[in-house]
């Protein structure tokens, strides 16, 4: 159900926006038309690649593996299919847990948590799951011991 009110929005907001097209024909466009390469010039990059990507100030420096990337990766695609990308990808790349890359409507159907709201249930989580290491128990009483000591050695700071 839910899912179909996104569908229909999602569709309304696109009507919308084809509405306005006549607002838009004020735009001037400042970046000139190009041509794009037919595949026999993007074949001829490729085959430069050594001499074009230092030219163009991309260098890779010590790293074979960087250029047989792109080499196979291919004319047109991303790095997102080669191998080496998907060996590495969970390794190399961190998603924060508190993190939400859901959409407005999803995260509000949820209740819309900030990440500050988030952030304060996660750590009441973790300190109701806290379990305390094992320790000796004349250890632990030698810990309290030196703390006592310590406390009463000197006076209370406003720290």
């Amino acid at each position: 159900m839910a899912k179909a009110k996104r569908h229909r929005r999602r569709r309304n907001q696109k009507r919308a926006i084809a509405d306005t097209t006549d607002v838009l024909a004020c735009l001037t466009r400042r970046i000139p038309p190009c041509e794009l390469l037919d595949e026999t010039a993007l074949v001829e990059l490729e085959n430069h690649a050594e001499w074009l990507l230092p030219e163009i100030s991309i260098e890779i420096r010590d790293d074979p593996v960087a250029l047989e990337l792109f080499r196979e990766a291919g004319v047109g695609t991303n790095f997102l299919g080669v191998d080496h990308t998907l060996r590495h990808y969970k390794t190399a790349n961190y998603r924060a847990s508190l993190c939400d890359a859901s959409s407005f409507e999803q995260w509000s159907e949820t209740g819309g948590k900030d990440m500050q709201r988030r952030a304060f249930e996660r750590w009441q989580r973790l300190l109701a799951e806290y379990q305390a290491p094992p320790i000796d128990p004349a250890i632990d009483e030698a810990l309290l011991e030196f703390i006592a000591s310590k406390k009463a050695s000197m006076d209370d700071a406003w720290y």
